[in-house]
């Protein structure tokens, strides 16, 4: 086991509780940072080409200050080239669970270290599969855009 926390207790009760992941208590002006989280947000819309979920963190990632180079990159599906430690962690991450189903060794130590430790990738996971979910439904409820927004993603 690559994580060192007692499952049951951990993740089963964030599960039976309406997907409501507990937050991680990371160090100070790591994981919480708004871009950090804007990042994981747009990687999990972007999987899921959840247009409503990709317009709404798309204009949360630009107000917190993510680069607008990063966000076009990863709209188009490209590793973003120029990232601070902390983003590149998390969208190595988030992308490698993402696409390949697993996640490497030295990917996981990279977001170990700016998340925290483990309650910081189970809350990584955690809130990624909660975004997915969200972006499934979206995407089988055909949800609307807003008058005059044309799609950002491709499909």
């Amino acid at each position: 086991m690559r994580l060192k926390l007692i499952v049951a207790g951990f993740i089963g009760g964030a599960l039976t509780t309406g997907l409501v992941v507990p937050r991680a208590q990371a160090p100070a002006g790591e994981a919480r940072q708004p871009t950090v989280e804007q990042m994981r947000k747009a990687v999990g819309a972007r999987a899921w080409a959840a247009h409503d979920a990709w317009y709404v963190h798309r204009r949360a990632a630009e107000r917190v200050g993510l680069p607008a180079s990063v966000i076009t990159a990863v709209r188009d599906g490209r590793r973003p080239p120029e990232m601070t430690p902390d983003l590149a962690a998390v969208y190595d991450f988030c992308n490698e669970l993402l696409t390949k189903k697993r996640v490497s060794e030295p990917t996981l130590q990279a977001a170990r270290k700016v998340l925290g430790g483990d309650r910081g990738i189970v809350d990584l996971v955690g809130t990624l599969g909660a975004y997915q979910l969200v972006a499934m439904m979206m995407v089988v409820d055909e949800f609307s855009l807003p008058d005059g927004v044309e799609p950002e993603l491709p499909n």
